[in-house]
Order: structure tokens, then sequence, then C-alpha cells
């Protein structure tokens, strides 16, 4: 059977009958090879007595013991749950049954195993109040060694702030002991409450990393990784962003954005100063990156010259296309007009034809001046009459010119099915020359190319109008296909005009919305020229057809890089947004470390406490600040993030010897070492 003595000391396999003085002669016996509060070596809590005769103790070994009770704890914790947690049932039914039940101490079962294997000794145990405090300070860091180590000063700084902490929770330990406080719940309690409470003075990243964690919370490693290579780009290119831009552009927004803001905001300190430098250089940045991405589009300054360049282009375009049909239907016409024919009555008596032949025949612009009127080549000179002039009649604002125009075209297609029916080489010429006029001609005259041969003007005005051709801000009826197909027919009548009007348009539209706005600079310029040109995807779409159709595959690539770090520099916030946000935040970097605890401390005068809140605004600040803008900030923010100060307060809770998982351990008596 189980005995219970009223110091809540356990024995084990009593044997039935044992009376008070046998048991009292086994526990003097046992008492003589084996301590009595074994377990307590894991918990530094209460007096060792596995041998408190001892007064001496070699201080490294009694160090490098406690560091192997810190282990063991983790171990017990484990490995002692389902104890405990029967142990705490037990307590908890007994106390709604009105009964005075002891509170209950932790199972150990790894540090029983260590010392019934000698492994942990009396003779490494603390036993002066100075030592049992380091004890408890060496269990609280040793857990905390285990993991990344980081750099070494981080490393060295977490350690440092463990075993400070523990040495605050020993040392309130041993002083409510010598109270004589015994409720292991209540011991607990009070070292639990001595780490906890002034931990801000160990933890100088307390309220970046919270603020920071907050803000990149669901953001995976593929977006991480994104974001810094986007910082690494934009250094390159010259004009480099923050972390807080990068995630924000890649994430498709973020909360980083709204801080950066704050910091730059912030009138104390040098955080203000490290933001203001660093975003003061960002027009300037922007121009040089904007003229580099430029030349590789086209190494042509933007002149006055090339609207009219592009005029000409189209225009020539089209004649020539127009010249190259009627040099291939020539020889057909010309064989057909060698043929004398007598006419058919008809088509003399109708008066637009029978004008039609005097005029021609008037005339040495059409070629047959003078020429028989019974001839084929005759009526061939006047249907090109006819043609012309229902041409122009098509064309006219006028009702009376556009009334003539159906006469007119009677009269063509009378003449034309005239010349057709007498003759098989006129009229596979018209059939050639039909074709054309539908497949080539007419789609060129009607597509891109035409409305930009037809541009007028001065050529500020010229370029307006081929901008809304080539790149327009809503596009609804062009497509990229269109474009490249533009771009490439107008080269071949000036190969690098294509190219050079890109760069003047994007040149002129970078001029108008990002330039100087703003006294200093216009530091949002870049963005704003980023969402004029990229406004929507179909307008991205049609400007990427028209730089690689102009220029090629790889200056676009070059001019995408760009316009991303642009756009990355939109996700910044404006000055003055979010200042509900602001006053929070506000409230939350001024506290955390030494103003965390000496906020409380309500005894301090105004001055004093105003003081510790404005050197924790601009330290907390200025640390965000120098992340902000480190070329590795990606990485440095993802880094503050996981330095979570709930992390560090459960890693302490776990670690130390306060346990939070039941109470003190309890003292082992020699029978369940066995």
């Amino acid at each position: 059977m189980d005995v219970r003595l009223p110091n809540g000391t356990i024995i084990t396999n009593v044997p039935e009958g044992t009376t008070k003085a046998e048991l009292d002669a086994k526990l003097s016996a046992n008492a003589q090879s084996l301590p009595q509060n074994a377990e307590d070596l894991a918990a530094g809590r209460t007096e060792s007595l596995l041998n408190p005769q001892a007064n001496e103790r070699n201080i490294p070994a009694v160090l490098a013991q406690s560091v192997g009770k810190g282990f063991a704890n983790i171990g017990d914790i484990v490995a002692g749950a389902p104890e405990n947690y029967k142990r705490l049932y037990q307590y908890g039914a007994g106390k709604l049954q009105g009964q005075d039940v002891e509170a209950p101490r932790g199972a150990t079962p790894i540090t029983n195993l260590l010392v019934k294997h000698g492994i942990f000794s009396p003779e490494r145990e603390p036993n002066t109040p100075i030592l049992k405090a380091a004890d408890f300070a060496a269990q609280v860091a040793a857990p905390g060694s285990i993991g990344k180590i980081g750099s070494i000063p981080s490393y060295l700084t977490r350690q440092a702030e463990n075993i400070g902490q523990g040495l605050l929770g020993g040392a309130a330990l041993e002083t409510v002991k010598g109270a004589g406080i015994t409720n292991p719940l209540a011991e607990q309690a009070v070292a639990f409450g001595a780490m906890a409470a002034p931990g801000g003075v160990y933890s100088m990243r307390n309220t970046p990393s919270t603020v920071v964690n907050q803000a990149m919370r669901n953001l995976n490693p593929a977006q991480l990784a994104q974001a810094q290579a986007l910082v690494d780009r934009s250094i390159k290119l010259g004009s480099p962003i923050t972390g807080a831009e990068a995630i924000s552009q890649v994430a498709g927004g973020s909360k980083l954005p709204s801080i950066q803001r704050y910091v730059e905001n912030v009138p104390r300190g040098e955080a203000s100063n490290i933001m203001g430098e660093f975003m003061a250089g960002r027009p300037q940045a922007n121009e040089n990156m904007m003229a580099n991405a430029l030349r590789q589009i086209s190494p042509t300054a933007p002149t006055a010259a090339i609207p009219s360049r592009m005029q000409t282009a189209g225009e020539n375009l089209i004649k020539g296309a127009e010249k190259s049909l009627s040099q291939n239907v020539k020889p057909l016409y010309e064989q057909a007009g060698n043929v004398s024919v007598y006419p058919a009555p008809s088509i003399l008596t109708n008066p637009k034809i029978s004008d039609a032949v005097k005029a021609v025949r008037s005339t040495s612009e059409y070629g047959v001046k003078g020429a028989p009127i019974n001839s084929f080549e005759t009526l061939i000179a006047a249907k090109k009459y006819l043609d012309d002039q229902y041409a122009g009649q098509m064309t006219a604002t006028t009702g009376l010119k556009k009334g003539a125009a159906g006469v007119t075209g009677q009269a063509v297609n009378e003449l034309s099915n005239y010349l057709k029916t007498n003759s098989p080489e006129y009229a596979k010429g018209a059939k050639m020359y039909q074709i054309a006029q539908e497949q080539q001609i007419q789609p060129l005259k009607q597509g891109l190319t035409g409305a930009i041969a037809e541009t007028t003007g001065i050529p500020e005005q010229m370029i307006g109008q081929q901008s809304g051709i080539l790149a327009p801000k809503n596009p609804k009826a062009t497509f990229p296909e269109d474009i490249k197909r533009t771009v490439e027919l107008l080269r071949r009548k000036d190969p690098t005009v294509a190219a050079d009007w890109t760069r003047a348009e994007l040149q002129g539209t970078f001029d108008k919305v990002a330039r100087d706005k703003v006294t200093g600079g216009n530091q949002f310029g870049g963005a704003n020229f980023a969402a004029n040109i990229t406004g929507n995807k179909a307008q991205k779409d049609n400007l990427q057809a028209l730089v690689e159709a102009s220029s090629g595959k790889d200056s676009w690539k070059g001019f995408e890089n760009m316009l991303e770090t642009m756009q990355a520099q939109g996700q910044r916030v404006p000055a003055g947004s979010a200042t509900t946000f602001n006053n929070l935040l506000t409230q939350e970097m001024e506290s955390g470390g030494k103003g965390a605890f000496m906020k409380y401390v309500t005894s301090l005068p105004t001055m004093a406490r105003e003081g510790i809140q404005a050197w924790e605004l601009g330290k907390n600040t200025q640390m965000l600040a120098k992340m902000l803008t480190d070329p590795k900030t990606v990485e440095k923010l993802n880094e503050l993030a996981k330095t979570k100060p709930d992390s560090r307060k459960s890693r302490n809770i776990v670690n130390s010897v306060v346990g939070g998982y039941v109470g003190q351990k309890p003292e082992l008596t020699p029978e369940e070492n066995k």
C-alpha cells in the first residue's frame, strides 16, 4: 500500500500492518543511502536535501549540473504529462468537494532516472541562496540554447536575457521560501511574475518584432524570396525600394507600408532622418533609371521630326501598296487597251460615261489625250476617271456631292461590266485589282496605318493623335497583334521610326506625370508614370507589343523591371494617411523594453516617464528605419518578425523551472526511485 506523510511525501509498497515505529525506522535507514528531495534537482525551487550537511560546493560543477537539469525539465514535461494531468484532476476535484487538498507537485520521471543512475549527484547541488538563484537561471537558459543560432551577438543577447530573467525568478523564489510560503502553485506564480513583469528590460526588440510580425502574417517563403529579389533589382537599376514596398508589391498589399509611413513621420529620433535621406534621392534616381531604360529602346533622343516621320511612313506605306497593285495589273490593262472596238450605243448614251470619255481625251492626265473614241484604252481611262470622281464624292461633307456619288457609282458599274464582258484580259486584271483592294489596300487605309497616315498638325498635336492610335489609355478595339503588324509595316519604310517614336512617347508621358510637382521632387512620380502607361492589363499588353516589335524582347524585359520597381514605389502610403492607425502605433512603439516596465511605475514623475517613452519611440522606429532601407531588408524584416515576444515568453515558461505544467516538482522518497 501507499502512505502519505503530513508533509506530502508518499511512500509506496508499504506492507500491510506496518507500525509507525517500523515506518520511521525504514525512513531513517533509507535516508542514509538516498537523499529525500532528489526530484528538486530539476526544479531548483526548494532546498535540496540530498546532502544538506555539505557546505562547500564546486561552483562550475554545480552550474554544469544545473544546465543538465534544464534539459531534463523538458523531458519531465513530456514524459510526466499523463501523471500531471491526473494530479491536477484530483486536486481540482478535491477542492470542489471542499476537501483540504495539498497543491500537487509535478512528476519527474526523467530526473528520477538520472538521479537513480548517479548522473545527478548531491555534491553538485546548490546550498546557498546565491547558488540556488544561479541554478534556477542556468536551467532557464539551457534549453534556449537549442535551435538556430543566427548571429553570435544576437545569440549571446538572447542567452543573456534568459539568464537575467532566470536570476530574477530564482531570487524571488528564494525570497518567498524564506517567508515560509510552501504552496507550490503560489511559488510558481511568484517566480513566473518575477520573470515576466520586467522581461521587457532584456527585450530590446520586443515592440518592433511585434509590429512587423503582425504585418507579415500569411507570407510564404516564395513571396519573401520574390520580394528580396525585387529589392535587389531595384538597387541594381539605381532606384532602391524598401522592404515594405517590395513585400506589399509581391503580396498584393500589406500593412508594412503603413508602418513605413509612420516611421517616416516620427518627429523624434533618427528614423525620419534615415527615411528622409533614403526618399530624397528617389526622383532623380527614377529619372536616371528611366533614361537608361529608354536608351535600350532607342539610342535616338526625341525630336520634333519624329511624329512627322511616323505620318510619312504610314502614308508611303499605303502609296507603295497602291503603286505595287497598279504595276501588277498594268500589263493586263495594256493588253486590253490595244484592242479597237465599236462600243455598244448604250455605253456612250450614258451621260456620265460620255462625259468621262470626253474628259480623258481632252487631258494628258490619264495618258489617252486625242485617242480614238472606240478604243478600249480610252474606255479604261474613262473608268479610272469615274473611279477618282466617285472616291471624291464619297468623302465629301456636303449633301450635294454625296448625292452625286450614287449616279457616278452606277456609271462605274455599267462601264466595268462592259469592259469585263468584251475583254478577258481586262476581266482578269479587274479581278486581281478587286482582291488586292479588299485584302490589302483597304485594311491598310482603314486600320492603324491609315490612321497614322492621316495625322496632321504641329508635332505636339501629331504625337498626341498617334498616341491614341498606338498607345490608347483604355483600348477597346486595339490589340497586341494589330500593333505588332503595324510596327512591322512601318519599319519597312523607316527602320527606326517605330523605336524612336516609342521612346519619344514614353519620355513625354514621364515628363508630364513624373517630374517635379512638389518642392524637393515628386517622390511618387515613378509610381504615377507606371500607373499611367499600364493602368489596365490591355494597356500593358499593348505596350509590351509596341516595345517588343520596335526594339526587341530584351528591351521590354529591362523596361518591365523598371516598371515593377516604380509600381512598388506606389505601395508607399501618402503622408497624412491612417491617422487612427498611427495613433495606435505610437502607443505601441512608445512601450516595450524599458518603457513597458516603467510605464506601470506610477510613482515616476511625469517628465521621467515621458522621457522614457520618447526614448523608446526613437529607438524602435530607428531600428525599423534601418531595416526598411537595408539592402537585405526583406530577409532582416523576416528575421525580426520571427523574434516574437510571445515565443520568448513561452520559451522562458517551458524552459524554466517555474514549470507551467503542474506546479513545483515534488520531493522524492527512496521508494519512488526504486
